[in-house]
């Protein structure tokens, strides 16, 4: 009976050394997997998902450009950390990027070729009157303004510069865009010093060169320059356009009943010649003598 007790006692003993091994041998495990790795395990293992945006200033330069910031990604993944860069699409003007002039629809809108991509520009801080909106008769002067701008830069190359304070594209999808020339010549501020064109702030919203082009406005006005002049517009482009056939001067609001022009362009920009289906329905039009000037003009043919 005394030995049954004592082998009982001893298996008890056994049986609570077992319990705490156990025990202990489960804290263990724990602490193993919640404490922290030491820095060598760190290392060893893929990086959570870091976004680092880091500044390499160029030289001479107060402050970075747009160019100058690189954006790094470290991915959460086992391949090598992949460096992204990224650059704004409003560029400065770049001095070695040339582009060519496609078209010039009118003073204040061109069609550059960028990268093999024929894109329209609407140039930031003018505006010249209208020569193509079917919407309006031709304003005074949009002819002049017209011939002028071809004059200048059809097939030419030209630097552009863009504006951030402008954006990047109007409603219309253009481009917004400063002109240079080849000589370093703004164009956007050469079209208002010749009075071939006005200052225009978009909403009220200040760009770049926006005082140089007031300050030119306000030459051009006082010299009686282009579209300032009093046997012009006198500043008022938005009244429609006056043109000489015949010793007659003719509106553009105004239909024609004798001395019929060669051709008629109508609101749409349709160049219509005498003869054709829709020339005598065409009331209101500008005059032109042949086909070729009123295509010159920014006008186009019939579809048929």
């Amino acid at each position: 009976m005394l030995e049954e007790k004592r082998n009982k006692l001893t298996q008890e003993k056994k049986n609570q050394i077992w319990k705490k091994w156990w025990f202990w041998t489960i804290i263990i495990l724990v602490l193993i997997i919640i404490l922290p790795k030491s820095p060598e395990q760190i290392k060893d293992k893929p990086a959570k998902q870091e976004i680092e945006i880091k500044v390499y200033p160029s030289e001479n330069k107060l402050a970075p450009s747009v160019n100058d910031v690189i954006l790094e990604t470290t991915a959460t993944t086992d391949e090598t950390l992949k460096t992204v860069s990224r650059s704004s699409e409003l560029n400065p003007v770049n001095t070695d990027a040339l582009y060519k002039v496609i078209s010039v629809v009118d003073g204040d809108t061109i069609k550059v070729s960028i990268d093999g991509k024929t894109e329209t520009l609407r140039l930031i801080g003018i505006d010249t009157p209208e020569t193509v909106d079917p919407r309006k008769p031709v304003q005074c002067f949009a002819v002049e303004a017209s011939k002028k701008a071809k004059e200048i830069l059809t097939g030419k190359n030209v630097r552009l510069e863009a504006d951030r304070t402008q954006g990047e594209r109007d409603k219309y999808n253009r481009l917004l865009r400063y002109v240079f020339l080849e000589d370093g010549t703004l164009y956007n501020k050469l079209m208002i010093s010749e009075g071939y064109a006005h200052e225009y702030t978009y909403q009220s919203n200040p760009y770049k060169y926006q005082e140089d082009f007031i300050k030119a406005e306000r030459q051009a006005r006082e010299q009686g320059t282009g579209l300032w002049g009093i046997n012009t517009c006198n500043g008022d482009t938005t009244k429609a356009a006056t043109f000489v056939n015949n010793n007659v001067v003719i509106s553009t609001n105004e239909s024609i009943s004798t001395n019929e022009p060669q051709v008629k362009k109508s609101k749409s920009s349709i160049c219509h010649e005498k003869g054709t289906t829709y020339y005598s329905k065409t009331t209101n039009f500008q005059p032109f003598n042949s086909i070729q000037e009123c295509l010159d003009s920014g006008g186009r043919l019939p579809l048929r």
